[in-house]
């Protein structure tokens, strides 16, 4: 998955690559997990995708896992921890 995001001020928009895996687990109870983790694109070794104006973005990086545990039919719990380097570097913007 590829997402651009832009930024406020005078920094460039930056563009994250990022391969997702997900993996559904049924607990003893029945009830359903979740676990979806991401990390930089460039650890896949498939086909890559590219955005618009791409080569105008700083590129970021960006990882982490995201775990969504139902509790009950209509209610859940999400775990979210996730890490991003914006890439910028003092004096740089």
């Amino acid at each position: 998955m590829t997402k651009s995001a832009s930024l406020p001020g005078g920094f460039k928009d930056r563009v994250f690559k990022n391969w997702f895996t997900w993996v559904k687990r049924v607990e003893a109870d029945g009830l359903q997990t979740f676990i979806i983790a991401f990390c930089p694109l460039k650890k896949y070794k498939g086909t890559h995708h590219k955005v618009d104006r791409e080569e105008k973005m700083q590129e970021g990086t960006s990882r982490g896992v995201y775990i969504v545990k139902e509790l009950t039919e209509h209610t859940c719990e999400w775990t979210k921890v996730q890490q991003a380097d914006l890439k910028v570097s003092e004096g740089k913007y």
